[in-house]
């Protein structure tokens, strides 16, 4: 149980300072932007998170989120994957998926997630400050990093549990999650 525990500190702190490295290199020009919402079909635009195509042109690149899988053990797993907020007036539409391709340069390969960008956005909204989207592909759910929350008793590390997480704990298992968590506390419901 202590060697899970350091594990997972020290997978905490990895993810944040690679998040933290990567969100300087990650870089797309408003052309690659529009290119890629221009892939939306004409007429789907609402199911994007836009409410005209003309947002596509006023579209900008938010803060990365790293990709963290929970594997079934609740050990993590860095994936070469970041959630990018695309952001209109201060609101997050929709989200890239970009990944590292095999000449080092970042690629957008899918766009999507107009409810989890929404859903994200409210918590950047009320002052935290996300890097890591920890996600379980098994159980589809997902939590938010985020190492720099600040509480009445200082700085401190949490683990956001989104809908996602709250909706499988409290149907599956019939456990009540707190609106943040933490790494203990993450491991601890994932292994029942």
């Amino acid at each position: 149980m202590m060697k899970q525990i350091i594990f997972l500190f020290i997978a905490f702190y990895a993810n944040s300072i690679i998040a933290q490295i990567v969100s300087k290199d990650l870089s797309f020009d408003s052309n690659s932007i529009e290119k890629a919402l221009n892939l939306i079909p004409v007429g789907q635009e609402k199911n994007f998170g836009f409410n005209t195509r003309e947002e596509f042109a006023e579209s900008k690149i938010g803060v990365p989120l790293l990709v963290t899988k929970i594997n079934s053990d609740g050990k993590l797993s860095i994936q070469n994957e970041w959630r990018i907020p695309v952001v209109v007036n201060n609101e997050y539409r929709l989200l890239f998926t970009v990944i590292k391709n095999t000449n080092g340069e970042f690629e957008i390969v899918d766009l999507g997630g107009s409810s989890l960008a929404k859903e994200i956005s409210t918590i950047v909204i009320n002052g935290k400050n996300p890097d890591v989207l920890l996600r379980s592909y098994a159980f589809k759910i997902d939590f938010l990093s985020v190492n720099e929350l600040i509480t009445a008793s200082g700085l401190q590390n949490c683990i956001i549990p989104l809908q996602s997480a709250k909706n499988f704990f409290l149907s599956n298992k019939r456990i009540s999650i707190e609106d943040t968590i933490s790494r203990q506390g993450l491991t601890n419901l994932m292994s029942k």
